[in-house]
């Protein structure tokens, strides 16, 4: 279904591509029938109705669902440092090298995931690049999903654990 792909190598013998992924595509959205979240591939009919399948052998897909098509987000191929995955819809609550604690939804814009950065000359920032920018400082950045747009969410107590 959704996937992007890029040719890795040409086997004469069988006349075949072999492909690998670039990244892993994948969507999330919230059931119809019970609210609950699903992840895997997803397909948007004409009339709108979403549906989302697990993946099997990374080929196809089954088991679809129907989900709420305002609750579904794509994977941004990062994790956060709690090796959550970060969705379009998340919202992340970042603690910078100075102790500053602020929280930035994860959102799509013009065809990138960006996130804001405070403290920056600009108003947002590619999640890829500001990731980077919060593991290399060296000063004890962290980051981590703790909800997203559908769900209620509210900043967490302070922590003494800043890494």
């Amino acid at each position: 279904m959704f996937a992007q792909f890029v040719a890795e190598g040409y086997q004469s013998k069988r006349r075949q591509w072999r492909w690998a992924a670039v990244r892993e595509i994948k969507f999330r959205g919230k059931r119809i029938s019970d609210g609950e979240w699903m992840v895997g591939f997803i397909v948007i009919q004409e009339d709108g109705t979403a549906w989302i399948g697990r993946a099997v052998r990374g080929r196809s897909a089954k088991g679809w669902k129907q989900v709420d098509p305002e609750t579904v987000g794509q994977f941004t191929g990062y994790m956060d440092r709690e090796n959550t995955p970060i969705y379009e819809g998340d919202f992340l609550l970042v603690t910078d090298e100075w102790g500053h604690r602020y929280v930035t939804p994860v959102t799509e814009e013009n065809g990138a995931m960006v996130v804001e950065v405070e403290g920056m000359d600009y108003d947002e920032t590619a999640i890829g690049w500001a990731i980077d920018q919060w593991k290399n400082n060296g000063r004890g950045s962290n980051w981590r999903v703790i909800g997203n747009v559908h769900d209620d969410v509210s900043m967490p107590e302070e922590e003494t654990d800043n890494g």
